[in-house]
């Protein structure tokens, strides 16, 4: 995801998605975090339930971010491709 941010265009129609992107980027940043902040074989079970509920939302945000970049991209995408095509003739 990282990669696909640098290359995003700087485009002002393009800042939504891009900020969306930026957001799933940290999500999946923090979930990493939390994931790996415990020794799942020793820790007690209430604490891997706690660390895996957060895990689920996190990921789950992550995901909606995704999505909505998604939808963006492709809006963005038909806009482009619009841009250089000559109206039919009648």
């Amino acid at each position: 995801m990282v990669v696909a941010l640098q290359y995003a265009p700087d485009k002002e129609e393009f800042a939504h998605a891009r900020q969306h992107l930026e957001i799933a980027i940290a999500l999946s940043g923090e979930y990493h975090k939390l994931f790996w902040s415990i020794f799942w074989k020793t820790s007690p079970g209430r604490v891997k339930r706690r660390i895996r509920s957060q895990c689920n939302q996190l990921a789950f945000d992550t995901y909606s971010h995704m999505v909505e970049l998604a939808l963006l991209l492709n809006e963005y995408a038909v806009k482009q491709t619009s841009v250089g095509v000559p109206q039919p003739k009648e």
